[in-house]
């Protein structure tokens, strides 16, 4: 096994070392004791239960103060919660694996009868059908179990949007590009959080009380959904755009309703219309 030239050298950069940390790239000094099997596995638990801390405690920010989960990363803030990247990675990789609920995916009827791109959504399924020689319903059928994986990687697509989008709205805040990224982040995350976790967890509950308490058959339809969606995303951008870009709360609103207004756009039309071409290519 490879050694330092000297005790006191430093075994990452080479560097003399003076103390238990390295001035120069930060290496700690490797003591005996920590070589034990005994300390490898407490140093494993204890960063198993720091990162969920840190995790739980980033969400909570994240729903009480909108806005400062990123203003803390962007201010150098950054040991106490965890990088808005890395919590929105974290939640998609539990979106991926463990959501039974698809409320958010448009299935074939969608695209073919009510988006604005419905005649060449029509004309590629007839020659869907044609080439593959199966019926509508079989068709039918493919596209919607397909669309379902399909739209869970999409969701991706919402992040440079987001950053963009912000980039635009806030141009004169003199922020770094970057800057604006991190908060579409963080409001993808909320996103992802709330409306594709919690709400259709919260809406099942609802329905099987419904059924059980008042024996109604409770539907839940886009007209419930999008206004529901949209005025929760309404205040939680309004909060975070107050508190990162410390705007007055009149401007905050009137660019979280513009900032809605375009993402709703991108998500009706051109997400749509990604998720329907790519699906149809794939089934």
């Amino acid at each position: 096994m490879e050694q330092p030239i000297h005790r006191n050298q430093c075994p990452s950069c080479a560097h003399l070392m003076y103390g238990r940390y390295c001035s120069h790239c930060g290496e700690k000094r490797l003591e005996p004791h920590e070589r034990s099997l005994r300390f490898l596995v407490g140093e494993f638990i204890g960063a198993l239960f720091n990162i969920d801390n840190r995790f739980f405690k980033s969400i909570r920010l994240m729903l009480r103060r909108p806005g400062q989960l990123s203003q803390h990363y962007v201010n150098g803030r950054r040991r106490l919660y965890m990088r808005p990247s890395s919590l929105f990675l974290i939640l998609a990789a539990v979106y991926f694996l463990f959501s039974p609920f698809e409320l958010f995916v448009a299935p074939l009827k969608t695209h073919t009868h009510y988006s604005g791109y419905r005649g060449y959504a029509s004309r590629e399924v007839q020659e869907k059908l044609s080439e593959d020689n199966i019926s509508l319903e079989t068709l039918t059928q493919a596209f919607n179990k397909q669309s379902g994986q399909v739209a869970k990687w999409l969701i991706l697509l919402f992040l440079p949007v987001t950053g963009l989008i912000l980039s635009i709205l806030f141009y004169r805040r003199g922020c770094y590009l970057a800057d604006h990224f991190m908060l579409g982040i963080e409001l993808n995350s909320y996103n992802l959080f709330m409306h594709f976790m919690l709400f259709p967890l919260f809406l099942v509950v609802a329905v099987l009380l419904a059924r059980a308490l008042l024996s109604v058959e409770f539907q839940i339809t886009d007209a419930f959904l999008v206004p529901a969606i949209g005025l929760s995303f309404a205040t939680f951008s309004t909060l975070a755009f107050h508190r990162f870009y410390g705007q007055k709360w009149w401007v905050s609103f009137l660019k979280a309703i513009l900032f809605l207004l375009l993402i709703a756009q991108f998500a009706f039309v051109f997400y749509r219309f990604i998720l329907f071409w790519i699906t149809l290519q794939l089934i």
